[in-house]
């Protein structure tokens, strides 16, 4: 008897606390979302936004494409910009004021969060075109690029919050497989 009683104190004490407490503080884990769109242009780069939506680079109609997305996957904006997609988008980065840059083989597009071109640079040296490859915004407020190859060298590229180049170097022999493929801070 002392066993059944031991053993009911056991299962008992065992499942007290199995209890849900409904006051609990624990956090509660958003769903997972998933949309499928449809992109004609194949050669995109898609970046998530600190708003959770996304940003998609691409090109359209021959120029240079940008879409915005929310984190439904429902358009807030699109918009063309006067820059020659030539078939590779290459990078797009949110930047610290909210805006997007845009990197191609043809030049680098600056928007601001509504997708409005704040400028725009495609000067180049030694090459058709800066072929640009990655970019980043530093924490020290430039922007740098990457790619290659000009002349064949690859290069790095500093630009200016306002999109002027302030360093341009050049490294490698003259081969066209010299190039830069990404930046990190």
């Amino acid at each position: 008897m002392v066993r059944y009683i031991l053993f009911l104190l056991f299962i008992v004490l065992c499942f007290w606390g199995c209890e849900e407490d409904s006051n609990s503080s624990e956090e509660k884990l958003e769903p997972i979302i998933t949309f499928e769109k449809n992109i004609e242009n194949i050669k995109s780069a898609v970046r998530q936004t600190k708003d959770e939506g996304y940003i998609i680079a691409g090109g359209q109609g021959g120029q240079a494409w940008l879409l915005k997305l929310d984190k439904y996957g429902d358009e807030e904006w699109q918009n063309t910009y006067s820059l020659g997609d030539f078939g590779y988008t290459r990078a797009v980065i949110q930047t610290s004021d909210g805006g997007y840059l845009y990197a191609s083989w043809e030049g680098i597009v600056k928007a601001d969060s509504n997708g409005v071109e704040e400028w725009k640079n495609t000067s180049h040296e030694n090459g058709a075109y800066p072929y640009y490859e990655d970019v980043i915004e530093h924490s020290n407020g430039y922007y740098y690029a990457v790619g290659g190859p000009g002349g064949g060298q690859a290069q790095f590229v500093k630009f200016s919050s306002s999109g002027a180049v302030l360093t341009r170097k050049w490294f490698g022999s003259n081969c066209e497989d010299d190039i830069f493929r990404s930046i990190t801070e």
